[in-house]
């Protein structure tokens, strides 16, 4: 299997990640798309009817993004 990053580069951007604002940010994927039932209703879906939602929870409620008009 070819690797897209050397090691190397992994190993120092990964070091200079913050353990708690990563487990943080995880619980709160965790917390929406880890629920069975939106997992479950997400799956039926077609794709269509649910990218705009998964953006919007994925970059803004998430990783707390901005989106355009909101200052």
């Amino acid at each position: 299997m070819q690797k897209i990053f050397q090691s190397a580069v992994l190993k120092l951007y990964l070091a200079q990640q913050d353990a708690q604002k990563l487990k943080q940010l995880f619980d709160r994927f965790q917390l929406f798309f880890g629920n069975a039932e939106r997992q479950e209703n997400i799956s039926n879906a077609k794709e269509e009817q649910f990218q705009e939602g998964f953006l919007r929870e994925l970059f803004v409620s998430i990783f707390g993004y901005t989106l355009n008009p909101d200052p």
